[in-house]
């Protein structure tokens, strides 16, 4: 959206450079402040966006690590009933023990 003001060193001014007064002055400082706040408003709902996205991510990820436990908790605990009956002497399989 084009502005017909000018802001000079935190003065706005009209487009010939001199300072604006009255209503003028308000209209020009509502339509900066409006613009400013736009700009902000719209980078909100962009980081919201990025956000919903990474907690998707985020969560699918969980779920397969999850899933994941689930199943090498199923193997160790067959493991943990075949080995003992095959009588042979393997080293704990568990690592946290080392």
């Amino acid at each position: 959206m084009k502005h017909n003001f000018l802001l000079i060193n935190g003065v706005f001014c009209d487009r010939y450079g001199k300072p604006l007064k009255g209503a003028a002055l308000y209209n020009a400082k509502a339509a900066y402040l409006n613009g400013g706040l736009k700009q902000t408003l719209d980078q909100i709902e962009r980081l919201k966006d990025e956000n919903k996205g990474l907690n998707e991510a985020l969560y699918y990820s969980l779920s397969l690590t999850r899933e994941q436990g689930k199943k090498i908790q199923h193997l160790e605990n067959i493991l943990g009933s075949v080995l003992p009956a095959l009588n042979l002497n393997f080293p704990s399989l568990d690592f946290n023990e080392r």
